[in-house]
């Protein structure tokens, strides 16, 4: 992980007409009970792209990222049965699986994921703020990698 963050680079937001498939940034908007992630597409750009991407919009990048979300959605998928979850800060009940000297990381299935999203209030804030990378294949989420967030 340490070698892709920052140098990650986003897909343009498709439109609202896409069919979401492949990977793509997204916020998560919610999870629903039975597991259902609810998404919005975006551009998200980390590091020199966002400060070069903020600038274009007027704006300024916050610690390296700038999220562009020309279309706002509402977009549901559900997990697949083996779906991964990488979650930065991921709270005392999970286990951290990062090197040491390294902010702290955890891969959770779909189950674990929906019960931290749903009792953390700040995780939730943040996934709805900055999202991450959503892979979609056959019509199911199979993996979520959270944007290592400000």
């Amino acid at each position: 992980m340490r070698d892709v963050e920052g140098s990650l680079s986003s897909p343009p937001e498709p439109s609202t007409e896409t069919s979401p498939a492949s990977a793509f940034a997204a916020r998560i908007l919610d999870v629903r009970p039975d597991g259902t992630l609810v998404f919005d597409r975006q551009q998200l750009f980390v590091g020199d792209a966002a400060s070069a991407a903020a600038r274009r919009a007027g704006r300024t990048a916050e610690m390296g990222l700038f999220a562009l979300d020309a279309r706002p959605e509402r977009v549901a998928v559900a997990p697949a049965h083996d779906a991964a979850f990488v979650v930065w800060y991921p709270g005392e009940a999970a286990l951290d699986v990062s090197p040491g000297g390294v902010a702290a990381m955890s891969a959770l299935d779909a189950e674990q994921f929906a019960r931290l999203y749903r009792d953390d209030g700040s995780k939730r804030a943040s996934l709805a703020a900055w999202g991450g990378w959503v892979t979609v294949v056959d019509g199911k989420v199979t993996s979520f990698v959270e944007v290592n967030s400000p």
